[in-house]
């Protein structure tokens, strides 16, 4: 899952300076588990719009719009103000085995807001989203950026958002979801408030720059 490569594990030595009494472990899967039969304490669950789970503490909304590498603005032959400049770009597509959040699509995209690109330089095809986001920020092309899994990315400068607010789509939305025997336990109960706390206040950056 995206979500724990991007977001959460850079974000672990935080949380265990603020809890070091508290020990982890991450299982990614795209996978729905059963928490109690798997005896996992708390998943994040992403849920496409409209969606939600059983028992889950909604903590972010999925926004996603075009981001690359600050390099790939430095080219005056190639500029990247207005969506109509994509045309002069690689598009780095995620293409899992299932498509099932159209809005990570640039085709999709594009289709949304009625743009006709005059041309293309190519699109660059990936199976897994981290790659996606690697790729950008190695100056490979634009990517559609997930908030808040590249937030970290566009306030450290790795990526930037060249088109803005404007281009913003909304996608689905990020859960915390607590085993039934384990939600009242401190660690659990500490755990859940960190990632909460950490998304709505990324969420208030202000990483995204308004549209120009």
């Amino acid at each position: 899952m995206p979500f724990a490569s991007l977001w959460l594990a850079p974000r672990l030595p935080q949380f265990a300076r603020l809890h070091p009494d508290v020990d982890l472990r991450v299982a990614a899967s795209n996978n729905v588990m059963n928490l109690e039969r798997e005896h996992v304490d708390l998943a994040i669950r992403w849920m496409p719009p409209g969606a939600a789970p059983e028992r889950g503490e909604h903590v972010a909304v999925e926004r996603v719009l075009p981001v690359c590498a600050p390099a790939l603005l430095a080219d005056p032959a190639r500029p990247l103000v207005t969506p109509a400049d994509l045309a002069h770009h690689v598009l780095l597509q995620f293409e899992p085995d299932r498509m099932s959040a159209p809005w990570l699509d640039w085709t999709q995209w594009l289709e949304d807001r009625a743009i006709a690109l005059a041309g293309s330089a190519g699109t660059v095809r990936f199976s897994h989203y981290d790659q996606v986001i690697q790729a950008a920020i190695d100056g490979s092309g634009v990517a559609l950026g997930r908030l808040p899994l590249v937030t970290r990315h566009l306030l450290n400068g790795l990526l930037v958002a060249p088109l803005g607010r404007d281009a913003v789509a909304e996608g689905g939305a990020f859960f915390l979801v607590a085993a039934a025997d384990a939600e009242e336990r401190p660690e659990v109960r500490a755990f859940s408030a960190w990632v909460a706390d950490e998304l709505q206040r990324e969420a208030a950056s202000g990483a995204v720059p308004r549209g120009r």
